[in-house]
């Protein structure tokens, strides 16, 4: 994605299904825009954090219980 910016990244979020209520975020960090995706259905665990930076996106996937919100855990960097 050439230039991207919070808004380009919710909506390519959104093209590939993704509702509103799991995307947090996307938010600018310098030349990165980055994201969170909480992936919690049916008793999953799955959340993933993402980045872009011109045509790289990098993506990690994480756990979280349902009793926290996939931004609010900590992970170590």
């Amino acid at each position: 994605m050439p230039d991207p910016t919070p808004s380009r990244v919710r909506e390519a979020l959104r093209g590939l299904g993704y509702i509103d209520e799991r995307i947090h975020g996307p938010q600018r960090s310098g030349e990165t825009v980055e994201f969170i995706l909480d992936l919690r259905v049916m008793g999953g665990q799955l959340c993933l954090s993402g980045s872009v930076s011109g045509a790289r996106t990098a993506i990690e996937p994480y756990g979280a219980s349902p009793e926290v919100g996939c931004p609010d855990v900590r992970r170590r960097g």
